[in-house]
C-alpha cells in the first residue's frame, strides 16, 4: 500500500518539554494538526509511538492502537 501523503500523512515526531508535560501542549499540538487535516481534507492522520510511553494516556483519548507490528530492513 503507498499512502498519498497529501491525504494521509504520517506524524513523524511529537516532542513537548519536559518541563511543560501535563498542562495540555500535546492535547493542543494533535488538536491543531486535526484541524489542519479538516481544512486540507486528510483522510487520516497517523503515528507510530511505543507501547509503554506515558503519552499514549492522551493519543488514546483519539483513537485506539492497531495490531500492526513495524519492520525495519536495511538493504
Amino acid at each position: 500500500m503507498i499512502f498519498d501523503i497529501q491525504t494521509y500523512p504520517y506524524l513523524e515526531d511529537l516532542f513537548v518539554d519536559a518541563a511543560e508535560r501535563g498542562a495540555g501542549a500535546g492535547k493542543a499540538l494533535i488538536d491543531a494538526l486535526i484541524d489542519e487535516g479538516k481544512r486540507e481534507g486528510w483522510s487520516k492522520l497517523y503515528w507510530v509511538t511505543r507501547m509503554h510511553n506515558p503519552a499514549r494516556k492522551l493519543y488514546d483519548h483519539y483513537g485506539e492502537a492497531d495490531d500492526y507490528v513495524r519492520y525495519r530492513i536495511t538493504p
